[in-house]
């Protein structure tokens, strides 16, 4: 027996309540569904709206008024399927840590009375985990064509016609490109300054000294 996180808005009336009872503690929960702190708990087998049983587990945080519901997962059709739901979602709501008794409301005015008072006045649509409602595509087309067209407002002569901002380069060489270019008659100049090249001098020796030289060299090498 699994229960399952509810997304749809619980509406509950006396007439579709087949058994519902309220927890008799307020334990401190600390779940992902809800803040950390006290909270109360609801078990009721009820009708949906568009058909078919079902038993559902209401926990509501006292802290702040938000509620998580866990529906019953699987098909409940005959009286034996509801009593084994409504015992299921009993040994769920226990583990919580909630403590029932053995009274059950039955169906009528004080069932829907006993649900109202433990929402605390709060509409059960406005409660945690209630799923958004869809809007069709024929409704949206329709809100368009309600809606009324919004005229750009009009320049008066005295008012300047907006420049349009020259567009900022993103490349690299945006810095060189922004850098002011040096005068033409301060670059030919230096320009001018600048040799063309570099000679190394080497002093040339006559080929008497190179003989004399090499003599030097043989005689000191022994």
């Amino acid at each position: 027996m699994f229960f399952l996180r509810r997304l749809r808005p619980l509406e509950i009336s006396g007439a579709r309540v087949r058994s519902l009872r309220a927890s008799l503690n307020a334990p401190v929960l600390s779940t992902a569904d809800l803040p950390v702190g006290t909270a109360r708990s609801l078990i009721v087998v009820h009708r949906e709206a568009r058909g078919g049983w079902d038993a559902t587990v209401a926990v509501r945080s006292e802290r702040g008024g938000e509620i998580a519901y866990w529906s019953f997962d699987g098909e409940l059709s005959t009286d034996t399927d509801l009593d084994v739901a409504s015992d299921a979602a009993l040994t769920f709501a226990e583990s919580l840590g909630f403590v029932f008794d053995d009274v059950e409301i039955g169906p009528g005015d004080e069932a829907e009375k006993t649900w109202r008072a433990w929402l605390g006045g709060r509409p059960p649509a406005l409660a945690a985990g209630d799923e958004i409602p869809e809007l069709e595509l024929t409704d949206l087309a329709h809100e368009e064509a309600a809606a009324p067209a919004v005229a750009p407002p009009a320049r008066t002569l005295a008012e300047p016609a907006p420049q349009a901002t020259p567009a900022k380069s993103l490349s690299k060489f945006r810095a060189r490109a922004a850098a002011p270019a040096a005068p033409p008659q301060a670059s030919a100049k230096v320009g001018a300054r600048q040799p063309l090249a570099r000679l190394q001098l080497v002093k040339r020796r006559s080929p008497e000294e190179e003989r004399k030289l090499l003599l030097r060299k043989l005689l000191t090498s022994f």
